[in-house]
């Protein structure tokens, strides 16, 4: 290795210039390339795609559209006065003028079902066009007697309420003309937007991109229709991921260029030359610049996670290069120009290489990671050590040679001499303590791997008095929540939802033939359709008594309302209510029964199938957000406050089991269970614990390896992990212990840090075997490292 970067070094002095050259094309490639990415929040990219839970998404997807929904809150002391009422129709409105907004629902359009005459008829609760205060009175007492819509549409002080929106989400939105438009709107807004139009993966990073600027427009549609806003409270997955973007757009630049700041102040007061800091700093520069163009061209964005990279990169390349500046001046002041470069390259060259190669080993173990965000911030970093490697030991000496450095003979700190000193003393005289102590805090920092908890919410990922978190605690504290998640019941075959096939049997009636005049009068039947005609119908023969019992199903919905709306747990959301609202086909039913007349809470299956056709008959809607065309799979819409992810897990697992009792898996059917966006969010994050603890395993033995192979031992390969993996693990070891929380994205931090942590061994070990090899016995060659 030493041989090759002197040959390194001096090849690339006789060619400055061409290397100066190839590095500026280089870098400006690289910043063609940045300036055609988009920061973009991938959220869809975090689900793992292959799991059962992830399959019957989209399966549900495909026949009930799209559960991307936002939710405006909004405070007001006039909502049941005219004024209120128009304000809220208003705003109704012009959400629904918007291209990727489906389905709006708020006050204004919920229907009630009244009785009429033996049959009956279906209104809505505020009537259309102007109301007075009598009639608005008479509409928010009917919301209070029904039940079904307070809190979800209307706080119980009667001053607040919500506007639940659709969001388009899927492949088959992008087809839809309005949709189109707007996404091409959209793409000519962010940096090679153009190109993502042409691809099924751009397209729909191009919606999920259109929809958070959509959601994000909730207070201009506010004021527009008459609110201050202070009064509106925007929540749901596509508010809280745009804001995430925003906050992070915002904040990248100038917190980059305040650590920026700080690592120059630092590196003046240890270098004390300002050259030195600037060749610190130009490398760091352009491999941060180099990091974001190249490793975000090959992943073809940067996403929020990815966002950490330039960071990273800029305190790893400053580490190289501190590194061979020290050397530097130390040698320059024994010997000329070169040979001190030559003689540098020696001395840290390869523990430089070393410690790079480790770090990337460290990042690569991302890939371990099911999460395609994880995965690109390991690429970007990556490329980053890379280009910090290969900027330092080719710009830095060119620079060098051009303007060198002042020569220094290093000082030694009594104090910092004096505890290193001690440290070797206490290591010699008692390694058995020494490593005894070692292995006791590593168990204990294992320990408390097992017990650290993962929990992410998006919601509080933002401050308390940011707009998403104040949304939430007022979804959360006034209506029924702004998290939402369906539960998807399969019946197993068509028509199962409504069991006609229990009651109805298909029979074969008399031959029909047409009359001889309605053939002779042109009714233009070809010789297939009169033979179609001729041949003996089909018709429907019902069974009084089967289709007199119960249907189940129903049954079964209104009591898993009943139970999920009861269900409180001490220990998942200190044992508040969890479910706020659950929607079913069973409160159509119940109360289009109760207009006819009937006994009982439910109709039985006959009196089912026929209220359902009146219901839809007389204008009802809804219909389609509970049973499918086809009526094979029922769904359950609920409402709950924000969670977080280990709270939706525990919540899953205690109340699946008894779900999935009450309505068992058909055969080749889909099993019972709670879905959702946020839902698969926390499902794939409850799985990443094995997968971190895979790629911190399999960056640890790869570097004690790479390490053994170095040093021509296994021994030292073992040694010099052993002092590294007990820091990596003791700072999230302490908060398991302690009891705190962990949000995922520190949990990728952990095995870069391992391989950031090995760096000061390799450079240990680097100069106790160069040392050893001038003729020092160890304790000198200790001492000296």
């Amino acid at each position: 290795m030493t041989n090759k970067l002197e040959w390194w070094i001096r090849t690339m002095l006789r060619h400055r210039i061409k290397t100066l050259a190839m590095v500026l094309m280089v870098t400006g490639l690289a910043g063609l390339l940045f300036s055609q990415l988009e920061i973009r929040t991938a959220l869809l990219d975090m689900i793992k795609k292959s799991s059962e839970r992830a399959e019957t998404y989209e399966t549900m997807r495909q026949h009930f559209g799209s559960d991307t929904i936002m939710l405006v809150g909004i405070d007001d002391d006039e909502l049941s006065s005219p004024a209120g009422i128009e304000r809220l129709r208003k705003l109704t409105t012009i959400m629904k003028q918007h291209p990727l907004v489906g389905e709006v629902s708020s006050l204004i359009n919920l229907q009630r079902i009244d009785p009429k005459g033996g049959s009956l008829k279906v209104e809505h609760f505020i009537a259309k066009g102007a109301n007075n205060q009598t009639q608005i009175n008479s509409a928010f007492k009917a919301l209070r007697d029904d039940g079904l819509f307070v809190p979800t549409f209307l706080s119980h002080d009667g001053k607040a309420t919500a506007i639940i929106a659709e969001l388009a989400s899927g492949i088959e939105d992008t087809k839809n003309p309005e949709v189109w438009a707007e996404m091409e709107k959209y793409a000519a807004t962010i940096p090679g937007g153009r190109k993502l139009l042409g691809s099924r993966e751009g397209k729909l990073s191009l919606l999920e991109g259109a929809r958070m600027d959509a959601a994000m427009q909730a207070y201009s549609w506010s004021e527009r229709a008459g609110y201050k806003r202070s009064q509106v409270y925007p929540t749901g997955m596509p508010v809280a991921a745009g804001f995430l973007l925003a906050e992070t757009e915002r904040h990248m630049g100038p917190f980059f260029g305040f650590t920026l700041l700080i690592i120059a102040f630092l590196l003046g007061f240890l270098l004390r030359s300002g050259k030195a800091v600037i060749y610190c700093l130009v490398v760091a520069l352009l491999a941060v610049l180099w990091a974001v163009g190249f490793g975000g061209t090959i992943n073809g964005r940067i996403s929020i996670v990815a966002a950490m990279a330039p960071i990273i990169v800029l305190v790893l390349a400053v580490a190289n290069v501190v590194h061979l500046v020290g050397q530097y001046r130390f040698e320059r002041h024994r010997t000329d120009s070169e040979e001190a470069l030559i003689a540098t390259f020696r001395e840290v060259g390869t523990a430089c290489f070393l410690t790079s190669l480790t770090t990337l080993i460290g990042f690569s173990s991302l890939y371990f990671i099911p999460l395609v965000t994880a995965q690109e911030l390991g690429v970007v970093c990556a490329v980053g050590v890379v280009a910090a490697f290969i900027l330092t030991f080719t710009v830095v000496p060119i620079m060098i040679s051009y303007f060198d450095l002042p020569a220094e003979v290093p000082t030694t700190s009594k104090r910092t001499f004096a505890i290193l000193n001690w440290c070797q003393d206490v290591a010699r005289k008692a390694p058995r303590r020494v490593l005894g102590a070692s292995a006791l805090a590593t168990m204990l920092a294992l320990a408390g791997l097992n017990m650290l908890v993962i929990d992410t919410n998006l919601d509080a990922k933002f401050y308390d008095d940011h707009p998403v978190a104040q949304a939430a605690r007022f979804f959360s504290e006034r209506l029924s929540g702004g998290v939402s998640a369906e539960l998807l019941i399969d019946t197993g075959r068509a028509g199962g939802a409504l069991e006609r096939d229990q009651f109805i049997s298909q029979v074969e009636g008399a031959a029909v033939a047409l009359p001889n005049d309605e053939a002779d009068e042109g009714f233009g039947l070809d010789d297939d359709e009169e033979e179609a005609v001729a041949a003996p119908r089909i018709r429907e023969q019902i069974d009084s008594l089967q289709g007199a019992k119960a249907n189940l199903y129903l049954e079964q919905l209104k009591a898993v309302g009943e139970e999920l709306k009861a269900f409180r747990d001490p220990n998942i959301l200190d044992g508040k209510p969890i479910v706020l609202g659950a929607f079913s086909l069973a409160d159509i039913a119940e109360r289009t029964h109760k207009a006819m007349g009937g006994e009982g809470d439910l109709p039985n299956r006959a009196q089912f199938a026929a209220q359902l056709a009146l219901f839809e008959g007389e204008g009802g809607e809804g219909m389609d957000s509970f049973v499918d065309e086809e009526r094979r799979y029922l769904r359950m819409q609920l409402r709950m406050p924000s969670l977080g992810t280990r709270n939706t897990v525990a919540f899953m697992k205690a109340i699946e089991p008894g779900l999935q009792q009450r309505f068992p898996t058909p055969p080749g059917g889909m099993k019972t269970q709670i879905n959702g966006i946020d839902v698969l969010l926390a499902d794939v994050i409850e799985a990443l614990g094995i997968q971190l603890y895979v790629g911190f395993a399999f960056a640890a033995l790869i570097i004690t390896l790479v390490m053994g192979l170095v040093y021509g031992s296994w021994k030292v390969g073992l040694a010099s992990m052993l002092p590294n993996i007990l820091p990596v693990i003791s700072g999230i070891g302490i908060l398991g212990l302690i009891g705190l929380k962990i949000d995922i994205d520190a949990l990728f931090m952990v095995s870069i840090a391992l391989g950031i942590a090995v760096d000061d061994t390799i450079h240990f070990l680097t100069r106790y075997k160069l040392e050893r090899e001038a003729g020092k016995d160890k304790d000198s060659a200790i001492r000296l490292s």
